[in-house]
């Protein structure tokens, strides 16, 4: 590499200061967005999802994603001019002059950098055509991307391939969180309506002591340590992707009830194998769960109720 020489005593590579390229910013991009991502979904878990019915903790909680990606950035790059992206890839945020840009325009180009992301991200693809490599959210906030130390070409290639891969496997799971996969599998769903089930049985045995027979709908019983009271009417219950109905006729030996948690999403997004399938019991004189309407008969769908 190039150097020029300072005083004749420090060798600087020449590429210093040199605006970043669109590879290189995008490894560094990924790697600050696992850091949110990781962050977000601890404080999602300890502060948004403390009941059954937000049992399935989404792969990408965006309405903290965004709080969390606009403190870090704010903070990070209005501090050091960088994340810990940036620091591993060697590269800073900088004024047009080169100097620190603050917290205040560090914000401002938070801001701007969901405005690039719309519409499918042009703002940051105009760092491959820009003359400078200036994207549209350093236009518009007075900024720039430039290296800041040396990188070798193999520990410059690394970062851009891990940034790749990241982005690959953030886009996968993205694409199943938003369209109802969520990343997780059928019997993990499943496993959230056994969990619904059990605590409705646990609030019905303990309405049966005080009143010497079974709760006719579900706002008699006590359960509010677990569900929202949204997701909770006198005829269903809403935990995850299913339905939860109950009724207290028809069920053999007397007193009892039977509760179904239905899967109450379209074909489409269900697995060909298990369909809109249900999940039930008969209490007292059928307490083991069982499955309903699973295509090509219960038996192809009992792996999603194995509790052993």
């Amino acid at each position: 590499m190039d150097t020029q020489k300072i005083n004749n005593l420090t060798a600087i590579p020449a590429d210093i200061n040199l605006p970043a390229g669109f590879w290189i910013r995008l490894g560094a991009f990924t790697i600050d967005m696992l850091c949110i991502w990781l962050l977000s979904i601890f404080i999602y878990s300890i502060f948004f999802a403390p009941r059954i019915d937000e049992v399935y903790r989404e792969m990408f909680p965006l309405h903290v994603m965004l709080f969390v990606g606009l403190i870090y950035h704010t903070l990070t790059i209005g501090k050091w001019g960088k994340g810990l992206g940036k620091l591993l890839a060697g590269i800073m945020v900088t004024a047009k002059d080169g100097g620190k840009i603050g917290y205040i325009r560090s914000f401002a180009r938070v801001l701007a950098c969901w405005l690039s992301a719309l519409p499918l991200f042009f703002g940051y693809l105009t760092v491959v055509y820009s003359k400078d490599k200036i994207s549209l959210h350093d236009y518009l906030a007075g900024t720039r991307v430039v290296y800041k130390k040396p990188i070798g070409l193999f520990y410059k290639t690394a970062i851009i391939l891990s940034g790749i891969f990241l982005l690959l496997i953030g886009s996968w799971s993205f694409y199943g969180d938003m369209f109802g996969y969520r990343g997780h599998s059928e019997k993990e769903r499943a496993e959230g309506a056994l969990s619904c089930i059990s605590i409705i049985k646990s609030a019905q045995e303990k309405y049966y002591t005080k009143h010497n027979a079974y709760a006719d709908e579900f706002t008699k019983l006590d359960t509010n340590d677990w569900f929202s009271d949204s997701a909770v009417t006198a005829t269903e219950i809403r935990v995850g992707d299913f339905i939860v109905t109950m009724s207290t006729s028809g069920c053999g030996e007397k007193p009892c009830y039977t509760l179904t948690a239905t899967r109450h999403i379209k074909n489409a997004q269900v697995a060909k194998r298990y369909g809109v399938y249900s999940v039930y019991v008969i209490v007292p004189n059928r307490p083991g769960v069982q499955i309903l309407n699973c295509p090509g008969g219960s038996s192809n769908c009992d792996k999603l109720i194995d509790q052993r």
